[in-house]
């Protein structure tokens, strides 16, 4: 990882361009309204990587990998990697409960209907981050994501 070799200021612009292409890909505009600043959600990423990567004094790819899946609400890489693995496969239960989460935050009822008669079971199915969320909490402001954070 080239950016623990030059220092805190490369993890730092590293974090920012990946928050704000993160922000972007979303299609989620934050404003003012939204507890979350691309900002302080890229300093957050950066002093978590800064963390982890001085624990052992050499930047190792295990540890930026951590980092990465960590920032996304995962445990491990490997849940991760299998995570993103499933988002590649637009039939997958993650790739259909992705985009089920997406459609009740950006409003879009038409798109939530089509995917629930589709599959029907994804009124009882759980994000695959951590957090383990259902639907049903992504229909408010959620706190579980923060790029999703805001109320339909």
């Amino acid at each position: 990882m080239g950016a623990a070799k030059t220092g805190d200021d490369a993890i730092r612009e590293w974090a920012k361009r990946w928050i704000t292409a993160l922000v972007r890909q979303s299609g989620i505009v934050i404003t003012r309204n939204l507890p979350v600043r691309s900002e302080s959600w890229s300093s957050r990423v950066a002093e978590y990587a800064i963390k982890e990567l001085r624990e052992k004094r050499t930047a190792i790819l295990t540890k930026a990998q951590f980092v990465i899946a960590k920032s996304q609400g995962f445990e491990s890489w490997p849940k991760f990697s299998r995570h993103l693995q499933q988002l590649a496969e637009s039939k997958s239960h993650t790739s259909q409960f992705e985009m089920a989460a997406d459609a009740i935050v950006n409003g879009d009822a038409g798109k939530l209907k089509r995917l629930l008669r589709e599959n029907p079971m994804l009124v009882r199915a759980r994000s695959t981050r951590a957090h383990g969320a259902t639907l049903l909490h992504y229909t408010s402001a959620n706190g579980v994501e923060g790029y999703r954070q805001k109320t339909p």
